[in-house]
């Protein structure tokens, strides 16, 4: 969105891009805004989901003469990281 000749009361210019928010793993979006000869203001955030769930016949950690049900309370892990980084100019 952009103001007629700079001529704005909030700003002149104002740019939102966001992807991602419907239940995806990756988040992202932009805000850009800015005033003539005022400020300018340029914000991102962006969000990052891993998700992994160890299979135990699959998992190269457990022995093979053991029981995949004893090692099992010992592998059985799920990893779930989630990284939010912000970055405001």
């Amino acid at each position: 969105m952009q103001s007629v000749e700079h001529q704005g009361v909030l700003f002149d210019n104002f740019f939102v891009h966001s992807f991602g928010w419907g239940g995806d793993a990756d988040n992202g979006l932009r805000v850009r805004l800015d005033k003539n000869h005022w400020f300018d203001f340029r914000g991102n955030f962006r969000r990052d989901q891993n998700h992994f769930d160890y299979n135990l016949l699959a998992n190269p950690l457990n022995l093979s003469t053991s029981n995949p049900s004893v090692a099992g309370r010992v592998f059985l892990r799920q990893l779930c990281t989630t990284r939010r980084m912000t970055d405001v100019d």
